[in-house]
């Protein structure tokens, strides 16, 4: 009888055995088999990579690939380069030189890749002439309005057309700060300003007295600010970027070649800046999961 059952749990063990030794080649093929997105930027700090970055997982969760980061180095990005093994790349890189450098690279391998860049035809960007009409749209209608920019670069250029489909031929005023106020404004009932240094450039004219604080101010994201300048109603309503939405497509795209429509921005106001929709963008450090 003991025999019996030595043997038969000696059975067992080789059974088992078998079995593990049977799956873990199925186990190694798979992760083989993953494909690998390769996220490069330059600066992987700050609530907007950070934002970008979840977003970028997410998509590749979807996918069944793996989100992989590379900050290069202008001094080591031809080594970083040649260490590169990916299926596909999403890039975000402020700095025009490595962004040109890397783009050749992944096109000399072949590497299907997104860029996260304002405005260009094929890169992943928020619509600024649709984001600059949905916070025109919110200004009452009987406010006499003048719109406001500091620097007309391109994405600024998109929002002028924006708020132009909305003003008519009220065309903006060109503000810069430190300077005197242009006179239009002292008869305004509403602002909008087309970037974020006109936000501040604004916001600080308020707070000073310059202008009358009833002045409805609607601008764009003043980042280290923005939350004293919603509560306090110096600002009326602040367009902000949506990162993660930026992320998700660009990962997307870069995998699949799906292209998705363009982020517009989030309006976000007083009332509703502490909504659950709201929190994570408003306070990108409170974790909300």
């Amino acid at each position: 009888m003991k025999r019996t059952v030595a043997i038969a749990l000696t059975l067992l063990v080789i059974v088992a055995l078998m079995v593990l030794w049977g799956a873990e080649p199925i186990q190694r093929s798979t992760v083989a088999d993953e494909k690998i997105l390769l996220l490069l930027t330059n600066n992987d700090t700050g609530w907007f990579f950070l934002q970008l970055r979840e977003g970028a997982q997410a998509a590749c969760q979807n996918q069944g690939a793996l989100l992989r980061t590379l900050v290069i180095s202008s001094d080591s990005l031809p080594a970083q380069l040649g260490s590169i093994s990916a299926d596909a790349a999403l890039v975000f890189v402020s700095q025009e030189e490595d962004r040109a450098m890397v783009q050749h690279f992944l096109q000399e391998n072949a590497i299907p890749y997104r860029m996260i860049l304002d405005g260009d035809e094929g890169t992943i960007h928020m619509d600024e002439r649709g984001g600059a009409m949905q916070l025109a749209r919110i200004i009452p209608s009987n406010h006499t309005l003048v719109s406001v920019y500091t620097d007309e670069d391109a994405a600024v250029s998109e929002r002028m057309l924006g708020a132009l489909d909305y003003m008519g031929d009220r065309a903006p005023v060109k503000v810069t700060p430190g300077e005197t106020l242009p006179a239009s404004l002292h008869f305004a009932r509403a602002c909008l300003a087309l970037d974020a240094e006109a936000t501040r450039y604004i916001v600080d004219a308020k707070e000073r007295g310059l202008l009358p604080a009833s002045l409805l101010l609607f601008g764009y994201d003043t980042v280290e600010t923005r939350v004293k300048d919603l509560e306090s109603g110096t600002v009326y309503a602040m367009l902000m970027p949506e990162p993660y939405t930026l992320g998700y497509n660009g990962a997307l795209a870069s995998m699949t070649g799906q292209m998705r429509p363009s982020p517009l921005g989030r309006v976000i106001t007083k009332r509703t800046m502490f909504l659950s929709r709201n929190v994570r963008l408003v306070f990108p450090l409170i974790q909300t999961d």
